[in-house]
């Protein structure tokens, strides 16, 4: 088990950022999930389980067969064999594969509210705010499935990461403040109270978040094509607009009609599925929750179905305006039904 663990973390360590080799990446992860689907759970070590969830979320690789074994091994133990660093990383593991699993957020919620602030380092505790903010539907699940007084409502954890986001905000680092504001924004936009000590944190998460969307804002070829034919329907296009309230970068916004645009390509997928990742997720409930239209074009919607090429300008158009439409007439019927209940 150690030894599965340490290939799959080198091999994600040396490959992120470098691009998906995906038959190698597929031949080697899948040999390891085999193999580590023959030990027994109660053999492999929390430690080790979070180190095997981390390497396949950094290369975006879900093996639903290894998730639940390891899932399992974990569920087994008790509280207090899941040290702070362990559930950190499987909650930011499993948060970024988008993995509901209902009993390990569970067995994951009641080790942390065991845990002492002052036990958990700065980073970690940035990575179970990310973490919990693209979970929250899954916390609120958990949560009504509790029956013991204890666990009314999911904000026992998010009052444990709240308190703890105050305790360690002075030491944590750019990318971790950017992790806090995307709690922050959830929280807000849940119609959740901030503390006083929370608010006044708000604006330099919200900053740095910004900085890292402009940062990482890359327009692709599609990307610009769908801008394209957003313009040629006749729409004023923003594009790669970075928005004031939430700090996303929006691939393509219209002002006019207050709706988002989102190209998803591969990487907002698990490789070789077309399952969403958690970030993106979380991105779509943030964008629909402010009170914005959205529509997401998938990257397979975009080609010719089975070629693999651009389908026509005329296509693209069409496939756009028909998603547009439906989103409006959404927005209209939600109208109408809030008139008449009024």
């Amino acid at each position: 088990v150690p030894a599965a663990a340490a290939v799959a973390n080198a091999y994600a360590r040396a490959s992120e950022g470098a691009g998906p080799g995906l038959d190698v990446e597929e031949a080697l992860f899948g040999h390891l999930a085999a193999e580590m689907l023959q030990v027994p759970a109660n053999q492999i070590t929390p430690v080790l389980a979070a180190r095997l969830l981390n390497a396949f979320a950094r290369l975006s690789i879900r093996n639903d067969a290894l998730l639940a074994h390891l899932s399992a091994a974990l569920r087994m133990r008790p509280p207090t064999d899941l040290d702070p660093q362990t559930v950190a990383n499987v909650l930011h593991a499993t948060a970024s594969l988008h993995v509901t699993d209902i009993p390990l957020i569970s067995a994951l919620a009641a080790a942390l509210l065991a845990t002492p602030l002052e036990a958990c380092t700065p980073q970690a505790v940035a990575n179970i705010a990310w973490a919990c903010a693209v979970q929250q539907p899954m916390l609120q699940v958990w949560a009504n499935k509790e029956s013991s007084g204890e666990n009314e409502s999911d904000r026992s954890v998010t009052d444990w990461v709240a308190r703890a986001v105050a305790f360690h905000f002075s030491s944590m680092e750019p990318s971790g403040l950017s992790q806090v504001h995307q709690f922050l924004l959830g929280a807000v936009l849940d119609g959740v109270p901030l503390s006083p000590a929370l608010v006044a944190l708000q604006s330099e998460c919200r900053a740095a978040f910004s900085e890292s969307s402009r940062a990482y804002a890359l327009s692709s070829k599609p990307q610009a094509q769908v801008s394209a034919a957003l313009r040629r329907l006749g729409y004023t296009v923003q594009d790669e607009a970075v928005d004031e309230q939430s700090g996303y970068s929006f691939d393509c916004f219209l002002p006019d009609i207050s709706l988002v645009v989102e190209f998803d390509g591969p990487h907002h997928f698990a490789q070789g599925s077309k399952l969403p990742m958690g970030a993106t997720v979380m991105k779509h409930r943030h964008v629909r929750s402010q009170g914005l239209g959205l529509v997401v074009v998938n990257y397979w919607e975009w080609s010719i179905t089975g070629s693999g090429q651009d389908a026509s300008p005329a296509e693209q158009e069409a496939l756009l305006q028909s998603k547009i439409d439906a989103v409006l007439q959404r927005r209209r019927e939600a109208a109408d039904s809030k008139l008449e209940r009024s």
